[in-house]
């Protein structure tokens, strides 16, 4: 199978380089200053605590040519960077496009563009941030040499040959891979919790340590939370996985200490802080889109409009 890792950021460096050096025929595209360095240097990678240093030769492009015969592309970009590309993609011959990233609107854009036969939804569970174009990534069980799997799925929820052939590409690379029947559903769960995280960092203006340290604002977070999977609730979306339901129903203060807790190690320095603050322009465009699922569900969210600097509506 020849894929093509489009995005050369922490994800797509992360994940191209593990899947190429599984021995999968994989080329990276990236631009800029960071295709110079990956012609020159390949792809660099070091776990977050500074112990594992790798280095990665692949193939990389600055471009997608129509007439390159992929047979899979994997879409690592930030979601409101994908619009700018999505006649690019159209245009190319690889039959199946995965994009792997945060999605609160769904995939009619992507459909619209490609084919609903074509598309195929995922998310990336690593985490972590570039720095001197090394990139820095870290584990869910701070573990030492890993990388965090990934969830994919059909957007109808079939479990289908394809998608079975694109988690044997991962599993080959040691990468878990969890099939998911609404994937949709399961994309939405995750925004309902990250961009609440996102933007109550923003709101202390400082990292993870800082919020560990702000009970009043972990407090508003976790009813943001709870308001987020509320709004998904009302709109017929279900939580999936079901047990992300436990923020409505686990007192406040229990979820307070957990977070504390998990905000105060440097997986959330590493995985949660890097990209919230590096990716706040993205945060700032999907929030946007959350606020038009709040309106469509019609209830009451004042800690998701307070964390979201939004207004309600006459």
């Amino acid at each position: 199978m020849r894929v093509l890792v489009y995005g050369a950021g922490v994800l797509g460096s992360l994940y191209g380089a593990k899947l190429r050096a599984a021995g999968h025929a994989v080329t990276i595209l990236a631009r800029g200053h960071r295709f110079q360095f990956i012609c020159e240097n390949g792809i660099v990678l070091m776990d977050g605590y500074g112990e594992h240093r790798t280095e990665h030769e692949i193939p990389v492009v600055d471009r997608l040519d129509p007439n390159d015969p992929y047979d899979l592309i994997l879409v690592f970009l930030r979601k409101h960077q994908i619009a700018s590309i999505l006649a690019e993609l159209a245009a190319s011959s690889a039959p199946d496009i995965l994009f792997m990233g945060n999605n609160v609107r769904g995939p009619d854009d992507f459909v619209d563009a490609l084919g609903s036969e074509r598309v195929l939804m995922g998310f990336p569970g690593a985490g972590g941030i570039i720095e001197d174009e090394v990139v820095k990534y870290i584990d869910s069980d701070e573990g030492r040499d890993a990388t965090w799997g990934v969830t994919i799925g059909e957007l109808d929820g079939g479990f289908t040959p394809r998608l079975e052939r694109i988690r044997s590409l991962f599993k080959k690379a040691s990468i878990p891979v969890e099939l998911s029947h609404n994937i949709y559903a399961w994309v939405l769960t995750h925004a309902a919790i990250v961009l609440p995280i996102a933007h109550a960092l923003y709101l202390v203006e400082g990292g993870t340590l800082e919020l560990a340290d702000r009970p009043d604002v972990l407090r508003l977070l976790i009813f943001a939370i709870r308001e987020g999977l509320s709004v998904q609730e009302t709109l017929g979306i279900p939580v999936i996985p079901r047990s992300v339901r436990m923020y409505k129903w686990v007192p406040s203060w229990v979820t307070s200490t957990v977070m504390r807790a998990r905000f105060s190690t440097r997986m959330a320095e590493i995985g949660i802080e890097g990209h919230a603050l590096a990716a706040q322009d993205e945060m700032a465009a999907l929030a946007a889109e959350y606020a038009e699922l709040m309106r469509r569900a019609g209830i009451q969210t004042p800690a998701l409009r307070t964390l979201y600097n939004t207004q309600d509506e006459e």
